[in-house]
């Protein structure tokens, strides 16, 4: 919990969660749409100006830059632990009360969008815009993936889409954020 954040642009808000302790966070594309700034909210109730240091459009990710070190972080699991039955926690942030929302779930199907190359993780409970952006976690609390509610909502009922860790590894380099890759459309 201590590493998930609430993300606030242009009146909307949704999840996002720390991915390195330099204060890189990682969310959905459309929670901060055109912002370049945003808003961080951590846990401990500090607000933080973010700066959106690069975008994926295809697979819907941002990378956002705060000022402050030594936070908590998330770890991104190894890709092929994400299996068809592994249980896996989503972290949202619900805004009334403004805290944190946890549902609890099973890897259901693995799908792959070959046009936009990403391996998808199907949860077998809804995951709706409270949860976009926030981490999928594995019973290890690593990061199984990234919620995609923008997806999520139009393309299967009863249940939810994970962007999968081997998918963001691909496309953010998760060892060296400094040296970022991400296409801009």
């Amino acid at each position: 919990r201590a590493a998930s954040v609430k993300i606030s642009a242009a009146q909307r808000a949704a999840a996002g969660f720390i991915s390195d302790p330099d204060g890189l966070i990682l969310t959905n594309n459309h929670v901060t749409r055109d912002s370049d700034v945003v808003t961080v909210t951590l846990r401990d109730g500090s607000s933080h100006n973010g700066t959106v240091l690069g975008r994926d459009l295809l697979r819907n990710l941002v990378i956002i830059r705060i000022d402050a070190s030594d936070l908590p972080w998330l770890e991104f699991a190894d890709v092929g632990q994400a299996e068809v039955g592994s249980d896996v926690l989503a972290l949202g942030y619900t805004p009334a009360p403004d805290d944190i929302a946890i549902v609890s779930g099973v890897v259901s199907d693995l799908k792959i969008d070959a046009g936009r190359n990403i391996r998808w993780l199907q949860i077998d409970v809804p995951l709706g815009w409270e949860y976009g952006g926030g981490p999928a976690l594995n019973l290890y609390g690593e990061v199984a993936g990234v919620v995609d509610a923008k997806t999520v909502s139009g393309f299967i009922e009863g249940a939810g889409l994970v962007i999968s860790a081997n998918t963001v590894n691909v496309y953010l380099e998760p060892v060296s954020y400094t040296h970022l890759t991400l296409p801009t459309n």
